[in-house]
């Protein structure tokens, strides 16, 4: 048996009189060993690389060895200490010397590991403040440097999102809602979905409300991206906002404009009395699971009879959408694709991921370009759990319903007479 074996034989006995916790610090410290011999071995040959071995008279006048000083390396989430060679190099003209940097010593110092790391723990709620307690060795954990770190990276996710190219897509659908982020300060989100049942997120702009020229901003941005629908016709859902349907309707040709039921319902709801709720919720089920414009029409003269017994202000809120509350019906689609359509759950439901990200944010800066990363960070982390829309295997019929105009029965909007209108705004 070689003395090697009878060594690493006795180790491994020594290492079973240890608890575990004392044997895994035992293994990190001699793999920090192993690392940081690694790390001088390539500095050391790099050098060499440049002044040539210690033990012969170098013929370079250009390159010298200067000594060593106290450095560090980055290991995982750790920096560690370490002694870096120093090299100086001589100017042939002016005869000046200046320090060489490197390279094996920059690839040592590379913190992607680390920056990673604090990335993860402040997107999963850990602020910056507490960043130094969770990496104690790390470099760049006080909270100036988390945020300027955050700051960076908050602008790529920014560019990722707004750089996506839209015209690859067939869409069929756009939702646009609001989410307020402040008492002067709301988001406006646009969702798209194409005709395969995808959702994604096509951008969002901020304001101080859901206005229209907030919106028509955040349209014709994604409009120069290649946003277009692939039928005639885009099918348009929202919780009715002013500002956002008229953007829409100045942005898009004939848009099919269907009001968000789950709005409605609750809007109704509002001016019911409380013994009623059970019973306008049976009612608007019944809308909701409607097959085509005829029974959708039968379903609305059942609400409507209901809130001229209980309630006229609640009848008045419920004719306020007019032709748009229907307006989805009027293609005729199969009813597999009313619970993903008639209602703008889908960026709703988007919106809940986005206030459990930025509830922590105490103080928004629209000065700067703090609410857009929040904003971009908070929506992309709720794209990446998008699933297809329920029904999406009759997208089909609803890209032929759109592409068939005439089919369409309910008021064809004027945009001229649109665009009229919003100039006087």
């Amino acid at each position: 048996m070689s003395k090697d074996s009878v060594n690493v034989n006795d180790f491994i006995g020594r290492l079973g009189t240890y608890n575990p916790v004392e044997v895994k610090e035992i293994f990190n410290n001699l793999l920090r060993g192993c690392v940081r011999e690694m790390v001088a071995r390539v500095m050391s040959e790099e050098v060499v690389s440049l002044c040539g071995p210690s033990h012969v008279q170098s013929d370079s006048k250009e390159y010298r060895r200067a000594g060593s000083a106290v450095g560090y390396f980055c290991d995982e989430n750790t920096r560690e200490s370490i002694h870096r060679p120093r090299v100086r190099k001589k100017n042939k003209n002016s005869g000046k010397e200046t320090e060489v940097h490197l390279e094996s010593y920059a690839a040592a110092q590379d913190s992607e590991a680390i920056h990673e790391s604090l990335m993860v723990a402040l997107k999963s709620g850990v602020s910056g403040s507490d960043q130094r307690a969770m990496f104690p060795k790390a470099k760049g954990t006080s909270s100036s440097s988390v945020s300027r770190l955050w700051i960076k990276e908050g602008a790529k996710i920014i560019s990722e999102l707004r750089k996506r190219d839209l015209e690859n897509y067939n869409w069929l659908a756009l939702m646009v809602d609001g989410i307020v982020l402040s008492k002067d300060l709301t988001a406006v989100v646009a969702l798209g979905i194409t005709d395969e049942g995808k959702k994604l997120i096509l951008d969002f702009e901020i304001g101080n409300t859901e206005s229209f020229e907030v919106t028509k901003a955040l349209m014709e941005n994604i409009k120069d991206r290649g946003f277009k629908p692939v039928s005639r016709r885009l099918l348009s859902v929202t919780d009715g906002g002013k500002g956002i349907l008229k953007a829409i309707r100045h942005c898009f040709d004939n848009p099919v404009m269907q009001r968000c039921l789950v709005h409605k319902e609750r809007n109704v709801k509002a001016r019911l009395s409380r013994r009623h709720h059970g019973t306008m919720g049976i009612l608007f089920n019944d809308l909701r699971h409607s097959q085509g414009i005829e029974d959708a029409e039968l379903a609305k003269a059942q609400i409507r009879k209901f809130l001229e017994k209980y309630s006229k202000e609640g009848l008045k809120t419920f004719n306020e959408t007019g032709d748009e509350l229907l307006a989805f019906f009027y293609l005729n689609v199969p009813s597999t694709l009313n619970i993903s359509l008639l209602s703008t759950n889908c960026i709703e439901n988007s919106f809940k991921n986005v206030r459990r990200k930025i509830g922590r944010v105490n103080r928004w800066r629209p000065e700067t370009d703090q609410p857009h990363r929040w904003m971009a960070f908070a929506l992309k982390m709720a794209e990446d759990g998008f699933n297809r829309i329920k029904g999406f295997q009759d997208l089909n019929a609803l890209k032929k319903a759109l592409d068939k105009v005439e089919s369409v029965e309910g008021p064809i909007i004027n945009k001229k007479e649109v665009d009229k209108e919003v100039s006087l705004v």
